[in-house]
């Protein structure tokens, strides 16, 4: 099974939900049935994350260090079994790429139960990142919660 986290850049709000879920899967001994990537739709191609999405995972011990983004392609959407992006204009941008996988696409927070979007940190204080995280970790154990059940677990 693979989930693919998307938002815009790929260096902040997705690269810390990738982070974020992997090291949750790791905690929850689930790991290796699931694998995580993330992308954005105007990425830049092996960028770093953010200085504050790293400093920010890394305060609860999470390495994001590594992370290189990734440009949204077709071949991704297609190995992905759920994509979860940040806002609804992402939706729209996936779904522009592939209409055909309306049924695997959905909003982070919609698909978690709690409707709206996931702002853009890119150039707040740390303090929005923090806050970010905090809501991203939140929407992301609702929405692996529900993954699971609907795989059986």
């Amino acid at each position: 099974m693979k989930i693919l986290f998307v938002c815009t850049g790929n260096t902040c709000r997705s690269s810390m939900a990738e982070g974020l879920l992997k090291a949750i899967l790791k905690e929850r001994c689930v790991s290796r049935d699931v694998a995580v990537l993330s992308a954005g739709t105007m990425a830049l191609p092996g960028s770093p994350a953010a200085t504050q999405a790293i400093t920010v995972l890394d305060e609860t011990g999470i390495d994001i260090s590594g992370h290189q983004a990734n440009l949204l392609n077709a071949e991704l959407l297609a190995t992905a079994d759920l994509v979860l992006t940040m806002t609804g204009v992402h939706r729209l941008q996936v779904l522009q790429l592939d209409a055909g996988a309306v049924k695997k696409v959905f909003v982070l927070g919609e698909y978690a139960g709690i409707a709206g979007d996931i702002p853009d940190p890119i150039g707040q204080p740390q303090h929005v990142y923090v806050e970010c995280a905090q809501t991203l970790k939140q929407l992301i154990n609702k929405s692996l919660d529900k993954f699971l059940k609907g795989c059986g677990y």
